[in-house]
């Protein structure tokens, strides 16, 4: 008998911890929350008047279009190709006579909404002729489909 006092009473008892719990996370005072954020200098706060919440958007756009907008040699002496990509990817893979390259730098396209990305990839170092170089890269959302582009890149 002891022993099932025992066990209603812990069951008692967590059962009211949770129910503190849940009240205390209630609040009634919602019309004195601000909400801000702090991006690269940019403060960004929410007027008293705005009901505080979460506002549905759009999600990312899938990739729709890739394509080889430039190519240069640097003062490192490698291989630079810019990728124009509209859309939001990821998985980038990239090959320059087929080994693999990696991106060194990325810059979003479009404000105040970015609609796609400049991909900067480092290939190898400069050698005279023609060089193939391949670029792919997935959607990072419905429908999650892959694009490719391919160019030959020339050195003189």
């Amino acid at each position: 008998m002891k022993k099932i006092f025992k066990i209603i009473s812990l069951v008692m008892m967590m059962v009211m911890c949770f129910s503190v719990t849940a009240f205390a996370a209630e609040t009634d005072e919602t019309s004195n929350l601000k909400v801000s954020f702090t991006d690269e200098g940019m403060i960004n706060t929410v007027d008293e008047d705005v009901t505080p919440g979460i506002s549905v958007r759009a999600p990312a756009p899938a990739v729709s279009s890739v394509k080889v907008v430039a190519a240069q040699i640097k003062s490192d002496g490698y291989v630079y190709v810019t990728v124009q990509v509209a859309g939001y990817g990821k998985n980038i893979y990239a090959t320059y006579d087929g080994s693999q390259c990696y991106v060194s730098s990325t810059t979003s396209v479009g404000k105040p909404i970015v609609t796609g990305y400049l991909y900067e990839v480092k290939c190898a170092k400069a050698v005279v002729g023609s060089h193939n170089f391949t670029f792919r890269i997935t959607s990072v959302n419905s429908p999650w489909n892959t694009m490719s582009t391919s160019s030959i890149i020339t050195v003189k």
